[in-house]
């Protein structure tokens, strides 16, 4: 991965607010009223600022809501290098807004590409010992913002990805999972119709059935006391003939 790769914004462009020398704003890493003082020379200028209450110390870029988007979701390398500042303030930054390297898209490509320019170093560039998984790992705003809004057998079905990797980034971003009718699944109560099918056919088709996830099928028959699918039960009965 060269230089340029490494520093690449995945969510750019940023847009800088349009504050001059004295406005007030509010700044999110500080969590205080703060007033600028002139704009930054990094690669992309920023308003530079001071708290308005004394002691008017930790004077540094405005984190408002645009550049808190751009380190919730870019790597600590590219924050650093677009707007100038020191590694050690983004990753401030970043315990201040609850940023991790497993919510951090940006974190996530780079660690991928090491992993990657080890693997090329090894076996050869472009070359490795285990079969392709098909699909991006990082994921792009839009399908972030379908996780939870949809089953996630049908943002499985639309963005290629597997029902473990959805459910996975789902329950870190703390999403519940809902259902086909868009009802969140610990809201939804199992009606006694739903019951029936459990009892009476295979989990697989009881889930099917009451559209709910073959885990939730099985969850249920334990909590009915059923043991075992119908085809078991079946040959369970026939074994006893």
């Amino acid at each position: 991965m060269t230089d340029t790769e490494r520093n690449r914004l995945l969510f750019g462009p940023y847009q800088a607010p349009p504050l001059k020398r004295g406005d007030r704003e509010f700044c999110l890493v500080r969590d205080a009223p703060v007033y600028v003082i002139g704009i930054s020379k990094g690669r992309i200028p920023w308003p530079v600022c001071l708290p308005v209450e004394q002691p008017r110390r930790g004077r540094g870029l405005l984190i408002d809501d645009e550049l808190a988007r751009a380190v919730r979701h870019e790597s600590a390398l590219a924050v650093a290098y677009w707007w100038g500042v020191h590694r050690t303030a983004v990753r401030r930054w970043r315990r201040a807004l609850e940023v991790t390297k497993t919510n951090n898209e940006g974190t996530h490509r780079l660690v991928l590409g090491a992993v990657q320019d080890s693997l090329d170093s090894r076996f050869g560039e472009g070359a490795c010992p285990y079969p392709p998984r098909g699909r991006a790992a990082v994921w792009t705003p839009q399908e972030i913002a379908l996780l939870g809004a949809l089953p996630d057998a049908e943002l499985a079905r639309r963005t290629g990805r597997s029902l473990p990797a959805i459910n996975k980034k789902r329950l870190a971003l703390g999403r519940a999972a809902v259902t086909g009718d868009g009802t969140l699944y610990h809201e939804r109560y199992w009606s006694a119709e739903e019951d029936k099918l459990v009892r009476n056919l295979p989990p697989e088709e009881a889930a099917r059935r009451t559209g709910r996830s073959a885990h939730a099928v099985h969850h249920r028959r334990a909590h009915l006391g059923i043991s075992g699918s119908k085809t078991q039960l079946n040959r369970g009965r026939q074994a006893g003939r």
